[in-house]
């Protein structure tokens, strides 16, 4: 497993935009507009197993904190930001560009 200390501050950070979300009525547009960052960037950066390590404990960390709600608004980020960094990973066609 390759956890560095960079891959835990982008947890972290995803882990506070997450309760951010649920927990700040007033920051909601703002940590919205962001949601997705951190799980793009640890995508790209770790393995996937290593990824989906990180990110079970960071919903779950979330669930203990803020209740149920707080998996479900993490997977409705988690989703489209593993396609964008699935994406990002893969190499352009050739003809493309």
């Amino acid at each position: 497993m390759k956890f560095g200390l960079k891959s835990l501050f982008w947890s972290a950070g995803s882990l506070l935009l997450l309760l951010s979300v649920l927990l700040l009525p007033a920051l909601n547009v703002l940590t919205v507009t962001l949601m997705m960052v951190p799980y793009v960037i640890l995508y790209t950066m770790l393995p996937t197993k290593s990824f989906a390590i990180q990110a079970a404990v960071v919903l779950a960390i979330a669930f203990l904190i803020a209740g149920p709600v707080a998996p479900v608004v993490g997977l409705f980020f988690l989703v489209p930001a593993v396609i964008m960094g699935h994406l990002y990973r893969k190499k352009p066609l050739p003809g493309l560009y």
